[in-house]
């Protein structure tokens, strides 16, 4: 069980209700994104304005959400469509 840890925001855009769930089955390449979309997010939200952290959320949960892909899977081909 992942022990009351902090749930990553990629895993909750990926599987929403069952974010906590798959937190204790996810990858090691899952987790690596992870980690490094939380800590990017964590570096907008220090250095600007709140509207654009919010707007940093936004835009990933519709990317994902558009392509339905994790994002190592995201091609150029995707991004145009």
């Amino acid at each position: 069980m992942s022990d009351g840890k902090q749930v990553p925001v990629l895993l909750q855009f990926l599987f929403g209700e069952a974010a906590r769930l798959a937190l204790d089955t996810a990858s090691e390449r899952l987790l690596r994104w992870c980690r490094a979309m939380d800590e990017w997010l964590a570096e907008r939200q220090q250095k600007y304005h709140s509207r654009t952290y919010d707007g940093s959320i936004n835009a990933w949960q519709r990317l994902l959400a558009q392509c339905g892909k994790p994002p190592w899977e995201i091609t150029p081909d995707d991004l145009r469509e």
